[in-house]
């Protein structure tokens, strides 16, 4: 279509500020006509675009659009393109294992429809990402692969891309006369089928390589030639990278002023490229990528039940088994087994969560710290069932007297913690006054006996004491617990009245 060749060439042209502007007239259009293939072209050049203005929530929203679209038409190309864009954010956003995980996935799906082409991009991705993580035997077979594949294509676009990661390799292993080579081939490629990006990091690694054999004069002209180009087309990875090199090379040359200008500009890019709202609205896509592979997973599992229909009602019984396990392992993960109380480890993940909410919020948050007097005496005379039914008498008078705000956990043995959110010391207090009351006056029945128990606690808050974390709340406490035991047991004590 004649309006989608003219928004590619002016992409081309790296005129980016007449794609968007053109871009948002033909969406209009194709959207009001449900045009649904050029809406993909359009959202795949806006991918690409945003990726090349290190603009990575944008393409990452441009590459979820397509992946929407795709499902209405099918089409593999557009799909294999897709994954590339995909690949190529979630490389540029240091997630190489995931990027490697899709770009493998693509490739099988691209070998069983023979999409060459596609199968030469995604070796080179895959060995870029591999290059990253300095698994370069990996990088280098991968490489090679969309070498001979791009070669045989005679897709001058994938080679010169491949041939400016090898020469990065090259760099990187210390073998710069064939970094070198590559790196020319790819010049004179570049300049012939004029690829302004191509050209762009042909200087920045003509800039790495004399920098490499302290040519630092040379380096800083191919650097500050890339920044020219860079900055002019808005390119800021590429721009980035040429401040770098300048700093680099003007600190060796001592030529202190024009290093610290240099990386006065690098430092402001990338406070501009890491600003906090770019950054949550690149959570907010990378969620939203999560879900958009959820979404695939469950489509295909639902595809599989359709096949398989006279299997539907065992595959049910199976989920149900399978749901109601998950909700055991997460009971058993998080619970004690005998008294239903939190244990230690969730506990403490609950507790510093609290904690932390209540010193950012400035607000109240206290916590109750006992055990059981003589336990080990009621074990001795009664045994450890008997000492177990107790625990579990002690926790349900806890969860009858504690509101829902409360948690309540086991921290060891017979001693007990309750977290009482958005509650003082006096809270704390009064609650723990009535615990020992309620389990003084309610002996636990055990078989035909009744068997008195009475209760030590100790109270603290996030006040007294100035507690730096939930850990140190529980020392204060504990603390205290062991102050109410020395002076008698069956009582309680307040970190006031120690601290």
């Amino acid at each position: 279509m004649e309006k989608t060749k003219k928004l590619k060439a002016m992409y081309e042209e790296l005129d980016y500020t007449s794609v968007v502007e053109y871009s948002s007239v033909l969406l209009n259009e194709f959207y009001g006509n449900n045009y649904n293939e050029g809406i993909i072209e359009i959202n795949m050049v806006l991918s690409n675009l945003y990726f090349n203005k290190c603009d990575y929530s944008k393409a990452l929203f441009h590459a979820l659009e397509v992946s929407e679209y795709l499902e209405k038409t099918q089409s593999i190309r557009s799909s294999l393109d897709n994954t590339i864009s995909f690949a190529k954010i979630l490389i540029q956003t240091h997630s190489f294992e995931e990027a490697i995980k899709l770009l493998k996935s693509g490739l099988k799906k691209a070998n069983i429809h023979k999409e060459d082409k596609h199968i030469a991009q995604i070796f080179n991705l895959i060995g870029e990402a591999y290059m990253n993580l300095k698994q370069y035997k990996a990088a280098e077979d991968n490489f090679s692969n969309a070498l001979d594949i791009a070669s045989k294509l005679n897709d001058r676009d994938t080679i010169n891309q491949t041939k400016i990661n090898i020469t990065q390799l090259n760099i990187a292993k210390g073998v710069y006369n064939i970094a070198k080579n590559f790196l020319d081939d790819v010049y004179v490629s570049a300049k012939e089928e004029k690829q302004k990006i191509t050209l762009i990091w042909c200087d920045l690694l003509k800039a790495n390589l004399a920098f490499e054999k302290k040519n630092y004069d040379e380096a800083i002209l191919f650097a500050k030639k890339a920044e020219a180009l860079s900055d002019g087309y808005g390119l800021y990875n590429e721009l980035s990278k040429a401040y770098q090199w300048i700093y680099l090379a003007q600190s060796k040359q001592k030529n202190y002023k024009e290093a610290f200008d240099a990386s006065n500009k690098y430092i402001e890019l990338q406070n501009y490229l890491s600003h906090k709202e770019k950054e949550k609205e690149l959570t907010k896509m990378r969620i939203k990528y999560d879900c958009h592979l959820y979404q695939k997973e469950i489509k295909k599992l639902q595809i599989d039940l359709r096949k398989v229909t006279q299997q539907r009602q065992q595959l049910q019984d199976v989920l149900d088994v399978l749901g109601k396990q998950n909700e055991e392992l997460l009971y058993l993960a998080t619970n004690d087994f005998l008294t239903g109380a939190y244990n230690r480890k969730y506990f403490m993940f609950k507790f510093e969560e609290e904690f932390s909410i209540a010193q950012e919020h400035c607000t109240d948050i206290s916590c109750i710290v006992f055990d059981i007097d003589r336990f080990k005496g009621i074990n001795d005379s009664y045994g450890h069932l008997a000492g177990d039914e107790i625990l579990k008498h002690i926790v349900r008078i806890c969860e009858r007297k504690t509101e829902s705000t409360d948690i309540i956990g086991r921290f060891g043995g017979d001693e007990y913690v309750i977290i009482l959110v958005g509650k003082n010391l006096e809270a704390a207090t009064v609650l723990g006054n009535e615990l020992i009351k309620t389990v003084e006056a309610s002996p636990a029945s055990v078989g035909d006996k009744f068997i008195n128990v009475t209760l030590s606690i100790g109270v603290t808050d996030n006040i007294v004491n100035n507690p730096s974390n939930a850990e140190d709340m529980i020392r204060i406490a504990d603390i205290a617990l062991y102050r109410a035991k020395e002076e008698g047991r069956n009582r309680l004590c307040s970190s006031k009245n120690i601290f």
